[in-house]
Order: structure tokens, then C-alpha cells, then sequence
């Protein structure tokens, strides 16, 4: 069997499996994952609604539902509805502001590009990992500047930072 969900015997098909996927890899600002308390008081969907549709026991939620929890982690409900065309295959012309505006001025800073194309060329698998050590890195340079107190860092134009 396949190492990456990339492969197509390993991407997940069930909705639940989709779902819990998006919470092992989609992460919140401080890096920690979402939990259903989370989700649930994002989103107005019962704590044990989000806790059944992970488990299974709901197969095909209404659309509606679908669309909240695709908005709640900033994916195109084609994720889940199977009708999603790939990043790789869109025509940039089509994106949706301002959302992919926030993407295109990520991908200006130096670095950025080149970590996005190196990637693009891993597995799903490997993806998460990326993301949960970005997680992390975030968590640790909190914690630097919060013990340098009243010192903080800027951005330079060049990407590099000053005390």
C-alpha cells in the first residue's frame, strides 16, 4: 500500500475520514489543533453532531452543514464533495478573493515560494508533518519573544528581523 494520501488506493473517500483528516492537519493560529468544542461553537453545529459525523455514524450531512465545516477550515467544499478541481489544475484567473490575495502576498515573501513548490512535490503524509513542525515553530518563537519581553522583532523588506 501507498505511503501518502497522495496515492490513490490512501485518500480518504468517507466523510468522516475527510473530516478527521482536516483536524489532524489543519491547524489554529497558535499552532495547537482544533478540537470538536472548537469547531462547534465556530460553526453553531452541535459538539456531538461534529463527534458522530468523525465517527461515521453520519454518512451524508445536508449541504448546508458540509459548506460550514468546509468555510470553518478554509477548504472549498469540493473537498469533500469530490467536485474540487486541484490547486495545481486551477486557473489562477478564478481565485477567489480575499482569501487567495492573502495566498499571493504569503507567496511574495522570501522563502515562502520555495517552500510551497518543495511541498507540492511531497505526499499528504509528509505535508502534515511540514505543518505541524510550522505549528511548533510558531509555538517556540512565541515563547522567545514573550521571554525577551519588551523586546519584539520587525520584519525587514529583505526577510531578515531586528531586535
Amino acid at each position: 500500500m501507498a505511503d501518502t494520501l497522495d496515492d490513490a488506493a490512501d485518500k480518504p473517500t468517507t466523510f468522516s475520514a475527510l473530516l478527521n483528516y482536516l483536524f489532524a492537519t489543519k491547524f489554529k493560529p497558535d499552532g495547537e489543533r482544533y478540537s470538536a468544542a472548537e469547531a462547534s461553537k465556530a460553526t453553531g453545529l452541535r459538539e456531538e453532531y461534529i463527534s458522530n459525523l468523525r465517527k461515521g455514524k453520519i454518512a451524508n450531512p445536508p449541504a448546508g452543514r458540509v459548506q460550514v465545516i468546509a468555510d470553518f477550515f478554509g477548504v472549498n467544499v469540493g473537498y469533500f464533495t469530490g467536485k474540487f478541481v486541484s490547486p495545481q489544475a486551477a486557473d489562477v484567473t478564478q481565485l477567489d478573493a480575499p482569501q487567495d490575495q492573502e495566498l499571493w502576498d504569503a507567496l511574495r515573501k522570501p522563502l515562502v515560494r520555495e517552500v510551497a513548490l518543495r511541498a507540492g512535490a511531497m505526499g499528504s503524509a509528509e505535508r502534515a508533518i511540514i505543518l505541524e513542525m510550522l505549528g511548533r515553530a510558531e509555538q517556540l518563537a512565541k515563547a522567545a519573544d514573550a521571554a525577551e519581553g519588551a523586546r519584539t522583532r520587525h520584519d525587514k523588506p529583505d526577510g531578515s528581523t531586528t531586535p
